[in-house]
């Protein structure tokens, strides 16, 4: 599964409204930007460790990269915190 139940709901709700996300997909993401920024979405960050991008999205692109095929997982981009 590409995507939660809850975040499908979600991004369902948002219609049109911006969203930050980290799409995981198959291979290097670096090819795959150009067709995020064409669906209006804003990548904010390429990671090259784990093959996958940070985006500000309109939440109906977002839902459209479902049926992509190099899409791995989309996933909401939230604050990650260290313990010290």
């Amino acid at each position: 599964m590409k995507l939660e139940a809850a975040l499908r709901q979600q991004l369902a709700a948002a219609g049109d409204g911006r969203v930050d996300l980290i799409i995981r997909t198959t291979a290097a993401p670096g090819d795959h930007v150009a067709v995020c920024e064409a669906r209006g979405m804003t990548v904010r960050h390429v990671y090259k460790l784990l093959p996958g991008m940070a985006v500000t999205a309109p939440a109906s692109a977002a839902l459209a990269l479902e049926d992509e095929p190099w899409v791995a997982r989309i996933e909401p981009d939230t604050a990650v915190h260290t313990l010290s």
